[in-house]
């Protein structure tokens, strides 16, 4: 079994072929900088429910997508990138489990690749059979939606997260459209290659959770061992902080929202741990922590055949 899996990711990683930029319909943000996370969103109004979609996205970052609220995939993020990368990337997701007769929100949270900036964020391609049976076809465009992310990447290799601004309703059918504008056309003169994935991806995807409850603290905050290092993210759950009290976990510099239970994770950052040492402002009390799940995550091989 093994050696199936590594001779498919071969298939699908030579089957893999670069264009230039054919199709591509970029959008970004009005001043994009190279550490902010962008929110992107369209709704698009149907008369019956779509029998089938895909959606074809291409980008210079790392995004999440989102149909109707829900997490497309069971991957963490798209795409896999090693440290550095920043060249276009194109993957097709089926999406038609999650379309509803009515409305249906596509949207996006962008992540740059640091130090870049780039004005190539996203392209979307959102195309499948109407409930008629009649073709449709949708692109990103400046009809779309955006405005600055709750987090953002910081010096550190990690992420800053205000969680007082967390806007959970960004993704859905309502939403405050207070700070949102529109999306900007971007149409390069060079062209970049395009690296298409037409079979199959790679995509960092949850291996294991491993929960703690019991912790041991210092004068400053918690130190937490763990016995097998591992490479994902933490995720660490708090119960009556302060609205505004500042956590500080690893590379992760977090705010919080004041809300009876919070959670403290990344968006996109993956890091190694061995210990992790918690602390925070003089509001931090170790108490609040309730719980924290050492993530661990692997890479994982997506077929369409």
């Amino acid at each position: 079994m093994r050696y199936l899996l590594i001779f498919l990711l071969f298939v699908f990683r030579v089957s893999t072929v670069s264009a230039q930029e054919f199709d591509t319909h970029w959008i970004s943000i009005s001043q994009p900088d190279s550490l902010s996370h962008v929110w992107f969103r369209r709704t698009y109004l149907f008369n019956g429910r779509p029998r089938q979609a895909k959606i074809t996205f291409a980008t210079t970052g790392l995004v999440k997508i989102y149909v109707n609220e829900c997490n497309v995939g069971t991957a963490s993020f798209y795409p896999l990138r090693a440290q550095g990368d920043n060249l276009p990337v194109s993957i097709t997701l089926d999406v038609s489990t999650y379309l509803r007769p009515d409305s249906n929100v596509i949207a996006a949270v962008y992540s740059p690749t640091y130090p870049e900036i780039n004005r190539r964020q996203l392209s979307v391609s959102f195309y499948g059979i109407e409930d008629t049976g009649e073709p449709f076809c949708h692109y990103s465009d400046n009809s779309w939606l955006c405005r600055r992310a709750n987090s953002a990447i910081n010096p550190k290799g990690g992420e800053i997260i205000d969680r007082r601004f967390h806007h959970s309703t960004w993704k859905a059918a309502w939403f405050d459209a207070a700070l949102w504008t529109s999306a900007v056309d971007f149409r390069g003169k060079k062209a970049l290659p395009l690296k298409v994935f037409e079979y199959g991806y790679s995509a960092p995807k949850i291996k294991r959770v491993k929960t703690y409850e019991w912790f041991n603290t210092d004068n400053t905050g918690v130190v937490q061992e763990f016995y097998s290092a591992f490479r994902g993210y933490l995720r660490l759950t708090l119960r009556g902080a302060r609205r505004g009290e500042r956590i500080n976990m690893g590379n992760i510099q977090y705010t919080c929202s004041g809300e009876l239970d919070e959670q403290v994770y990344p968006l996109f950052n993956i890091s190694s741990y061995s210990t992790i040492h918690i602390n925070g402002d003089k509001y931090f009390k170790p108490s609040q922590i309730t719980s924290l799940d050492a993530i661990e995550i692997g890479e994982e091989a997506y077929f369409d055949f």
